[in-house]
């Protein structure tokens, strides 16, 4: 199986700071079943990503900022387990990790699958 996603992060504002974040990744995924109903499963991939930093700061009636941008393609891999209620309806859990650069980024995620 392969999946794709869409990953945009919205502004973030931390104090004086403006960060942008937004990627596509691509992976591939093995499935182990384990029994009828339950498997496990691992996918190995890549993200192409893009990064803005926006900065702003002053002392006094001095004023100043400062703007940074970056782009790559970077590996990504997950684990995750998912139980089928029925043939098209099950729900899915898990952890991936996106290896990106200096700034590694996880995400924890859960779904509700539809089947067809």
């Amino acid at each position: 199986m392969i999946t794709l996603l869409y990953k945009r992060l919205r502004r973030l504002d931390a104090m004086l700071d403006t960060i942008g974040f937004s990627g596509f990744n691509a992976s591939a995924v093995g499935i182990l079943p384990i029994g009828e109903k339950f498997n496990v499963f691992g996918k190995l991939g890549f993200i192409m990503w893009d990064a803005d930093l926006r900065a702003k700061y002053s002392f006094g009636s001095f004023e100043d900022s400062e703007s940074d941008s970056d782009s790559g393609t970077d590996f990504s891999w997950g684990v995750g387990a998912g139980f089928d209620f029925t043939d098209n309806f099950g729900v899915r859990i898990e952890y991936q990790a996106f290896e990106i650069e200096d700034a590694d980024a996880d995400l924890f995620s859960g779904s509700v699958v539809w089947m067809f």
